[in-house]
């Protein structure tokens, strides 16, 4: 079919199928009285079978054109707009199939229903063209990836299209056409071999910015894809990466970024550290936001120069971050940042420093108990619940008398740490301490207090305390519940 009839067969078909109306599902969404007068007898009698209210009828009509093959090219609009029923239904599977035996004059109306059908009228025309392997479709799949409508499918069809597709892609990636040159880049990614991922990531480079976003939101498919093979390709393809850290936008310098961490290299954690001194605050806080997860000593080294950072942010962010990396080099830092001018530093320093076992820690977060800010006292008492030692027993007993109902409730959620060596709050990250042989919890402070509790006028509370006497290897608990 020549390029100006099957624009004239899609203009039809899209001006019929608009007019449509609700029909008996699933006929065709062509109005009957689009059937052309001249169409052939032969095929006209198996056309209007696919509007009758008999499902056996319309399958036997869809069959029957598949059949005809090539011959049956005037149906193809009418079984095209077939296409769009449900994924159980057997008449649009059998409407594929005709298309699929008619042949590549079938690539215009399906291409239209696509556009115009919905879900099901994509999925099941991406598997029709990628069977007909007709190199027409190819900017009509590349352009769903590059507009992320159901992209999944469209790479799915260009990969099984296979050198068809890959020719075409490769030509059009030396098109001096920055957007040409980007939906090549996004049309490449079904490819996912050792070939094509460094082309894919030169692209990081390219002097267009529309290439190299393109570039990057087709690496994130590609590197993400656990089937993917970079091959002996990935030294390059990570060189183009590191490269790419040094572009100008410092949004693009984010995602970047973000793709390396992800990937787990041993060369993150390196990229990580020195994108901690990027010019640009936003890229020094999601090289913060991820240093979390590396073991390593530039790591901890950039996050301890981060936390004495004159910005507010970055000081908070830093902080909880530290344990995990820095270990006992961040406690120094934490104690410090206890003291800082800014709420939100002050609140995640005491954050970070629950569980650590320290007499100093204990006696700085006991402290934190007694400050006129009820959100650093809720931190504290969350905080606290990981560290075993008598001082922090008794703050705890007696933050169940604090005026906040949020102290009270995770002072009660950390005297249940204590008792049962584990909690699962709904909301929260389990917490736990080591297993012991025997209740941990020493004394009558605790117990008087989580008695108490029982008492309390916030539902958690008392809920906590509940829980933490029913596990208690304690005679009184029974009755102090009951009563």
């Amino acid at each position: 079919m020549n390029r100006p009839a099957a624009k004239a067969v899609g203009a039809v078909v899209a001006a019929a199928w608009c007019a449509g109306g609700a029909g008996a599902y699933p006929l065709p969404k062509i109005p009957r009285e689009q059937i052309p007068a001249d169409m052939p007898p032969e095929i006209r009698r198996h056309v209007e079978a696919l509007y009758s209210n008999d499902d056996r009828e319309c399958q036997a009509g869809a069959r029957a054109l598949g059949e005809m093959g090539p011959a049956a090219a005037p149906a193809a609009p009418f079984l095209a707009a077939l296409i769009y029923g449900h994924k159980t239904c057997p008449t649009p599977n059998l409407a594929a199939g005709a298309l699929i035996r008619i042949g590549k004059q079938s690539v215009g109306p399906t291409l239209m229903a696509m556009q115009i059908g919905g879900y099901y009228a994509v999925r099941r025309g991406c598997d029709i063209l990628s069977t007909l392997k007709d190199e027409r479709c190819i900017p009509d799949l590349v352009a769903m990836v590059a507009g992320e409508t159901m992209s999944g499918f469209a790479w799915q069809a260009l990969k099984n299209m296979g050198d068809v597709a890959r020719r075409y892609l490769l030509r059009q990636l030396e098109e001096p056409d920055p957007l040409v040159r980007r939906r090549a880049v996004l049309g490449l990614a079904a490819f996912r071999d050792e070939e094509v991922f460094p082309l894919v990531s030169k692209a990081l480079l390219d002097d267009s910015p529309l290439v190299r976003q393109g570039a990057l939101y087709a690496l994130n498919a590609m590197l993400g894809d656990y089937r993917s093979r970079p091959g002996d390709s990935v030294d390059l393809v990570k060189q183009h990466l590191v490269a790419a850290l040094k572009d100008d936008d410092p949004k693009f310098r984010r995602g970047v970024l973000r793709l390396v961490a992800r990937k787990g290299w041993p060369e993150a954690a390196g990229v990580v550290a020195a994108a901690m001194a990027d010019a640009d605050r936003a890229v020094r806080m999601a090289a913060i936001e991820l240093a979390g997860q590396y073991d390593d000593e530039r790591v901890a080294d950039a996050l301890l120069r981060a936390a004495r950072s004159a910005d507010p942010m970055v000081r908070a962010t830093a902080a909880s971050r530290l344990p995990s990396s820095a270990g006992r080099r961040a406690v120094p830092v934490l104690l410090a940042l206890l003291k800082d001018e800014e709420v939100s530093v002050r609140e995640r320093a005491v954050s970070a420093l629950g569980g650590v076992m320290s007499p100093e820690v204990a006696g700085a977060l006991v402290d934190r108990l007694r400050t006129d800010d009820p959100l650093i006292r809720t931190r504290a008492a969350r905080a606290l619940g990981g560290i075993r030692d008598e001082r922090v027993l008794a703050a705890l007993a007696g933050a169940m008398d604090d005026e906040d109902r949020s102290v009270r409730l995770e002072a009660a959620w950390s005297l249940v740490l204590y008792y049962c060596g584990r909690i699962n709050v709904y909301g929260q990250t389990p917490r736990a301490l080591p297993a012991t042989k025997e209740s941990p919890l020493y004394g009558r402070t605790a117990f008087e207090a989580l008695v108490k509790a029982t008492k309390d006028s916030a539902a958690d509370a008392r809920r906590a305390a509940v829980q933490a006497l029913a596990n208690a290897n304690e005679p009184r608990a029974l009755p102090a519940m009951l009563g």
